[in-house]
């Protein structure tokens, strides 16, 4: 298996994004990303001090134009079962505690659930599976705020 394991955050210091491996301590968000590729020399590595809510995890996938995806990820994708439909719904990628899976959760669209498409009223919400076909990254929820409000 050749599953990647890494992480990106916002540096506390300027605000730029860094990728690697993350460490965090508990309580005091004192989170910290060590680069990818960072040569060790010692037992202590280069470490950046981010922003700890920032963090988020590459789920594996890569968007149709090959952008990997993180969690918190911005995304438009298609809605099921509407063929050749537009991608005006916008999507943030989550992961769904109960499927142990990352999944598309509405932000802006025509319904209030954790998949592409439209549910009944009242019935339980089963996470879709992230299509990375019908999938496009536009930003991320720390980044791009104005998409998440439609200005």
């Amino acid at each position: 298996m050749n599953q990647v394991i890494k992480f990106r955050a916002k540096s506390k210091l300027n605000g730029k994004w860094h990728y690697g491996s993350l460490i965090t301590i508990d309580g005091n968000d004192q989170s910290r990303i060590v680069p990818i590729g960072e040569e060790y020399d010692d037992i202590i590595p280069s470490m950046i001090r981010v922003i700890s809510h920032t963090a988020g995890q590459f789920i594996g996938l890569h968007d149709k134009t090959g952008k990997e995806i993180y969690c918190g990820d911005l995304v438009k994708a298609k809605r099921a079962n509407s063929g050749l439909g537009d991608m005006d719904d916008l999507y943030e990628i989550v992961y769904h505690e109960r499927y142990a899976l990352y999944c598309y959760k509405c932000v802006r669209c025509d319904m209030n659930d954790y998949r592409v498409g439209k549910i009944a009223e009242g019935r339980t919400a089963h996470p879709y599976f992230i299509s990375p076909a019908i999938t496009e990254v536009i930003g991320n929820i720390h980044d791009n705020q104005d998409l998440i409000h439609g200005k």
